[in-house]
């Protein structure tokens, strides 16, 4: 009996050191637990309770049908609560055959990646922790139930009769998106509990401590009345009544003793992680403190889809298009980027492909709208409605290619050769350009002016005018378009100017076969046409003045110049061709060659005529002057 209170003295002196020891290494805390299951171990085989069955090589249990549980003889689970534990460094589930199979059902099933370590309380992470899962067809399938007792359907969900399959009717949530500020917020609620827990474990570990301590005492009082009682024979044989008694109490007390041991283990390995947790969540604290610059750039998180051909469909669960408000695909992102590129460097360098019928980006929809507008100053109601807001443009929308066409035609196909032909002019079509400055530029990397801009329409306006009654308000159509509403000028806008400028500019005509038939000019002040020689046409009270050293009207029939009060030309003027007059007059009129007139006798006039041709000799007149 000495020797066993010798062993009870051992086991007080390693459970003060385990709970002494318990903030210290994993390796540590393990080798304490190795030594708490040997005296568990001890302490079972003394009270010999349960039956263990045990064998250094194999055991081998064989039944067509194997049930295993807290279960009565017909294997029906006992009201009782029912618990099994399955620890090994390697486990493994066969379901042998083609009808194999492996069925795992629970109200709450966990799988984690981690070392629970011998007593199972451990969570430890290895860099080889992983949770593999491996088939021809995996599916995943999730049910909102209609009550807490619902009962599970079937799956619903058309299954790939190959591949991985995501189902739920309602959420999906596929996340690597590591946090910062809400981290740091998690980490700093799961440390207060985990204080909060240490503190509690730490009261119940003093609790089970000091009764584990009682039991010892009563197992060491018990040990000393049974060797009182056994001192010699013949007591032995006149107390061998009180001495099964003690015997019976001694078990008793092991028995305790061992539920209090267990009970201590469990609780300290828990302070152990506990401890473990605490530190670990203090170190993740501080790098979340040290890394809040660098986040804010970037967090090393992705998410990579690959496969060749990937398809986003907005259905419902009975492959039905849903069109209902809500319905759609949304990406948001501070950067989008859709490429059709070939990665065929080393670099991953991104290059076009070859092939000019590949490579291709489509978007096709009734309605499409790019926009960088800007919300701000947004107000909201009690209902969480935006009221009222701003939403001034921001950024930049830059397309660039070799070839950027812009068209509202109609389209058709008339054979299976996927020929595509132009029909009409979209009916009501138009393209509406709006901003502060429009620019249309051919001009090449030094500056110079190249190529053409070419405008062809049935009628061209160009105007700096004021709208009349124009409508500020966004008006949109039955299908989503803004309406445009056509605009009336009123008057001409202030400061407002046109300039045209070329080394060679034609208005009104092309060629002999592409001239126009009308070209007025209107101004209520000025026309001025100005040159390096100052050439100017300008009007003013009393008429059109042209003022240059060379000046040039030209038409392929005739020009009408009028004016109401009469013109006037200053300097030499050469009349090339016959010309008609109702009346002139002049100062000094010199005939080269011949003056023809009904009051004119061979170029002579003739004062008081009066219309009347006189009598004159022809051999008189050999010249006429005036």
């Amino acid at each position: 009996m000495a020797k066993d209170k010798t062993i009870l003295d051992e086991w007080k002196s390693l459970i003060t050191d385990f709970n002494d020891n318990v903030e210290k290494s994993l390796e540590v805390i393990r080798n304490y637990k190795r030594d708490i299951e040997k005296m568990k171990v001890d302490l079972l085989n003394e009270i010999n309770e349960g039956q263990y069955i045990r064998d250094d090589k194999c055991i081998v249990i064989s039944a067509p049908r194997i049930i295993i549980g807290n279960v009565n003889k017909d294997g029906n689970l006992k009201e009782e609560m029912g618990e099994i534990i399955i620890r090994g460094h390697s486990l493994e589930m066969d379901g042998v055959g083609a009808d194999g199979k492996v069925t795992i059902k629970a109200p709450v099933i966990e799988q984690t990646a981690v070392d629970t370590g011998l007593d199972g309380k451990e969570n430890v992470v290895y860099p080889v922790s992983i949770i593999s899962n491996q088939a021809r067809s995996i599916q995943l399938d999730t049910q909102d139930p209609i009550d807490d007792t619902d009962y599970a359907a079937s799956f619903l969900t058309k299954s790939c009769t190959a591949g991985i399959t995501l189902a739920s009717d309602t959420d999906i949530c596929v996340k690597a998106a590591p946090a910062n500020q809400a981290k740091k917020d998690t980490l700093k609620k799961e440390t207060d509990t985990v204080n909060n827990s240490i503190n509690k474990t730490k009261d119940d570990i003093k609790d089970t401590k000091d009764a584990i301590f009682d039991l010892m005492d009563s197992v060491n009082k018990t040990l000393k009345d049974a060797d009182g009682l056994s001192d010699d024979d013949d007591l032995t044989k006149s107390n061998i009544l009180a001495i099964d008694e003690l015997r019976y109490l001694l078990k008793d007390t092991l028995t305790k003793f061992n539920e209090k041991l267990i009970q201590y283990a469990k609780q300290v390995g828990e302070l152990a992680e506990l401890n473990r947790r605490k530190k670990n969540l203090e170190g993740e604290s501080k790098n979340v403190d040290e890394i809040a610059e660098d986040y804010k750039k970037k967090t090393n998180a992705n998410i990579l889809l690959q496969s060749e051909h990937i398809a986003l469909h907005s259905k419902d669960g009975d492959d039905v298009w849903r069109v209902n408000e809500g319905a759609g695909v949304e990406i948001r992102a501070n950067n989008i980027k859709l490429h059709a590129t070939e990665d065929t460097k080393p670099d991953k360098s991104e290059v076009l492909t070859p092939a000019e019928a590949k490579g291709k980006v489509s978007v096709l929809a009734r309605n499409v709208s790019i926009s960088t507008a800007d919300a701000t100053n947004q107000q909201y109601n009690d209902k969480n409605q935006l009221t009222t807001a701003q939403f001034p443009l921001v950024g930049n929308v830059t397309i660039r290619s070799k070839i950027i066409d812009m068209e509202s035609v109609d389209l058709k196909q008339e054979d299976e050769n996927g020929k595509l032909i132009e029909e009409k002019l979209t009916e009501g079509s138009q393209i509406n350009m709006r901003a502060e400055k429009v620019r249309v530029k051919t001009i090449d990397h030094q500056g110079k002016s190249v190529g053409k801009f070419s405008v062809n329409s049935q009628k061209i306006s160009m105007k700096a005018t004021n709208i009349k009654d124009y409508k500020p308000e966004l008006e949109l159509d039955d299908q989503g378009n803004r309406k445009h509403n056509p605009l009336h000028s009123q008057d001409l806008a202030a400061d407002s100017e046109m300039l045209l400028i070329a080394q060679k500019m034609n208005i009104g005509y092309k060629n002999k076969d592409i001239v126009s038939e009308n070209v007025y000019g209107y101004a209520k002040k000025e026309v001025m046409l100005v040159s390096d020689e100052k050439v100017s046409l300008h009007t003013n009270d009393t008429g059109i003045q042209l003022n240059a050293d060379k000046a040039s009207l030209i038409a392929m029939d005739s020009i009408t110049m009028a004016s109401g009060s009469g013109m006037t030309y200053v300097g030499d003027s050469k009349f090339k061709g016959p010309m008609t007059a109702t009346d002139i007059v002049a100062d000094n009129l010199t005939a080269n060659k011949a003056v023809k007139a009904p009051n004119l006798a061979d170029g002579i006039v003739v004062a008081g005529a009066k219309g009347q041709k006189p009598q004159v000799e022809k051999e008189e007149i050999t010249e006429s002057k005036i």
